[in-house]
C-alpha cells in the first residue's frame, strides 16, 4: 500500500507540530511540498539515479506515518547511546546531546539553531531533513576551548529516518572528529542526513569522514554550514562503496576573513553512483576557499562533481580555488565534472578546473619496462592520483584505515 507524496508530507506535518526547539519543521515541509519529487530532468540531478531510489522511500511505504525513533547503534568516543535521553556532559565545558534531550531541556537553544543555517531553494531533501528529523545530536563547544584530539564518532546507520546533527562552536573554540558511516544491516533503503555548522568568531572544526554503507543503500549527506568572521571549517570525506551516494556542501562564508576548505575522494565501483554537489558562497570581503576533489571509477560505476563558487559584489579580496580530477580505470566506467563560478566582485584572485582521463600509457610502459607487473604498475599510478588528497588527512587510524580499504580495492 502506497500514497501520494503530498498525504505523506501532510502526515509529516501533523506529527512535526507541537515542538518549540523544533519549529522550523513546519515551513521547511511546506518548503518540501512546493518543490516537489526530485526528477532527472533537474539539472542538480541530471546524472543520478534518483527516480528508482524514490521507491524505498517512506511514502511509498505502509505505515507512513510512524514518527522517528533515536538514532540506535552509535558509538561516541567511548559513550554508546540508544536512547532519545542522551546527554555527555564534560567538566571542561562542552557537551554533546541528542536532538531529543534538547527538545525537551533546551528547547530555546534548539531552536535557536536547528535549521537555522543555509540551505539553497532547489534542495528537496534538505528541506525534508528539517522537516523530518528527530532524530540527532547537538555538539557544543564553549568560547576558548580547544578539542583538537579527534572525537571518534562510529554510526551503524542502522535507522531510516532522517537524522540531523548539529555543531555550535562558540568564539576561537575548536573541534576535531573522525566520523565513520558503515553499513550497520543489509536493509535496502535511503538514508537522509544533514549536518549543520554554525561557527563563531574565530572558531574551527575539523571533520574527517568515511562514508562506506555498502551496497544495498543509498545516502543523502548534507553538509550545512554558515561561518562567521576569521573562522574555518575544514572537511575531508572519502566514499568508497556505496550503492548511491549524493553528497551536498552548502556553505555560506558571512563574515571577513572566514575559510573553508573542501576535500574529497570518490571511488566507485560495480554499478554503484558517488555524487558530490559542491556550493560555497562568498558574501563577505577577505574570505578564502579551497576545493580539490578526486574520483576515481571502474567497471560500470559513475562518480559526478559539480561545484560552484559565488562572489558576492561585496566580498572583494576574495581568494578561491577549486579543482576536480578523474581516473577512469574501464571503458564502461564514467566520471562527470562540472566546476562554475559566478563571481559579481571586481577584486578577486579566482580559479577552477576539471580534468578526467585514464592511466598514462608512457607511465605504465616506464614502470613495466622495470620489471613491474601491469597490475602493480596500475596500482601504483592509481595510488599517486589520489595520494594528494589522502596527504590531506592528519596521521591516525581514520587515515590508516581508509589506505588499506583502497588497496583492497585495487588488489
Amino acid at each position: 500500500m502506497s500514497i501520494s507524496f503530498d498525504t505523506w508530507l501532510n502526515q509529516a506535518a501533523e506529527d512535526a507540530s507541537g515542538s518549540k526547539g523544533l519549529e522550523r519543521q513546519l515551513e521547511a515541509l511546506q518548503r518540501a511540498k512546493a518543490l516537489g519529487k526530485p526528477t532527472v530532468k533537474q539539472e542538480i540531478w541530471k546524472y543520478a539515479p534518483i527516480e528508482s531510489l524514490l521507491n524505498e522511500l517512506p511514502w511509498f511505504q505502509e505505515n507512513p506515518s510512524q514518527k522517528p525513533a533515536p538514532i540506535p547503534g552509535h558509538l561516541l568516543g567511548s559513550w554508546q547511546y540508544r536512547d532519545e535521553a542522551f546527554c555527555h556532559k564534560d567538566a571542561s565545558g562542552w557537551f554533546v546531546a541528542s536532538l531529543a534531550y534538547m527538545n525537551k531541556h533546551h528547547p530555546d537553544t534548539l531552536h535557536q539553531f536547528f535549521g537555522a543555517a543555509p540551505t539553497r531553494e532547489d534542495d528537496v531533501f534538505a528541506e525534508l531533513n528539517t522537516g523530518q528529523a528527530q532524530a540527532g545530536l547537538f555538539f557544543y563547544v564553549p568560547k576558548g576551548l580547544h578539542l583538537n584530539a579527534p572525537l571518534s564518532w562510529l554510526d551503524e546507520g542502522l535507522d531510516l529516518d532522517p537524522v540531523r546533527c548539529i555543531f555550535h562552536l562558540e568564539e576561537d573554540a575548536s573541534l576535531a572528529l573522525d566520523y565513520r558511516l558503515l553499513e550497520g544491516n543489509a536493509l535496502p533503503g535511503l538514508l537522509n542526513h544533514a549536518w549543520e555548522i554554525h561557527l563563531d568568531r574565530g572558531a574551527k572544526l575539523s571533520l574527517y569522514r568515511k562514508l562506506a554503507q555498502g551496497t544495498h543503500r543509498g545516502l543523502v549527506h548534507h553538509t550545512l554550514a554558515k561561518l562567521h568572521a576569521k573562522s574555518c571549517l575544514e572537511i575531508h570525506t572519502s566514499s568508497l562503496d556505496a550503492r548511491f551516494q549524493r553528497l551536498n556542501y552548502f556553505v555560506d562564508l558571512c563574515e571577513e576573513e572566514a575559510h573553508a576548505e573542501i576535500i574529497g575522494l570518490q571511488a566507485p565501483e560495480l554499478e554503484q553512483h558517488i555524487n558530490t554537489r559542491v556550493d560555497l558562497r562568498h558574501l563577505a570581503p577577505n574570505c578564502t576557499s579551497h576545493q580539490e576533489y578526486r574520483s576515481i571509477s571502474r567497471d560500470k560505476a559513475q562518480a559526478v562533481f559539480s561545484g560552484k563558487i559565488l562572489v558576492a559584489r561585496d566580498a572583494q579580496k576574495t581568494l578561491a580555488y577549486q579543482h576536480a580530477a578523474g581516473l577512469i580505470l574501464d571503458e564502461q566506467a564514467k566520471v562527470y565534472a562540472k566546476p562554475v563560478l559566478e563571481i559579481y566582485a571586481d577584486d578577486v584572485k579566482c580559479s577552477h578546473g576539471a580534468t578526467t582521463g585514464q592511466l598514462d600509457e608512457d607511465a605504465l610502459f616506464y614502470l613495466r619496462a622495470r620489471g613491474i607487473s601491469e597490475a602493480q604498475a596500475r596500482r601504483m599510478l592509481t595510488e599517486a592520483f589520489y595520494g594528494s588528497v589522502l596527504d590531506k588527512l592528519p596521521q591516525g587510524d581514520l587515515k590508516e584505515e581508509i589506505e588499506n580499504d583502497l588497496r583492497n580495492k585495487w588488489s
